[in-house]
């Protein structure tokens, strides 16, 4: 059975699990630790942020246009191929906008590229 990673330094310390105990009292451990963590909950915030907007973009879409469903899954991959954000909640305020599927549709279009 192997041992279990600590990431926690304090957590590290009062289980006795870290595999090399000299790392924890080197200079700046603590703080690289931290800065991971601090990384990783900006990472899960921006995923959360853009998994929330894409499924808004989506809910809208359906309530706003009712598009057949090849359409609506040709729209869902092409937004599932954006990363950033901030595109996603510009193509949530032009999903607003649009005066039908096709119009969103080229906005995505540009978006894509």
């Amino acid at each position: 059975m192997q041992p279990k990673i600590c990431y926690n330094v304090k957590q590290s310390r009062r289980l006795g699990k870290c595999k090399n105990p000299r790392l924890l009292k080197s200079p700046g451990f603590a703080e690289r630790i931290n800065e991971a963590h601090l990384q990783g909950q900006q990472e899960g915030l921006e995923k959360g942020t853009r998994q929330t907007s894409y499924e808004h973009i989506l809910d809208i879409l359906v309530t706003r246009f009712n598009p057949p469903v090849t359409q609506y899954r040709q729209i869902e991959r092409q937004l599932d191929t954006i990363q950033d954000v901030e595109k996603l909640r510009e193509l949530l305020l032009a999903l607003v906008q649009t005066e039908d599927v096709a119009e969103f549709e080229q906005v995505l279009a540009q978006a894509s590229e």
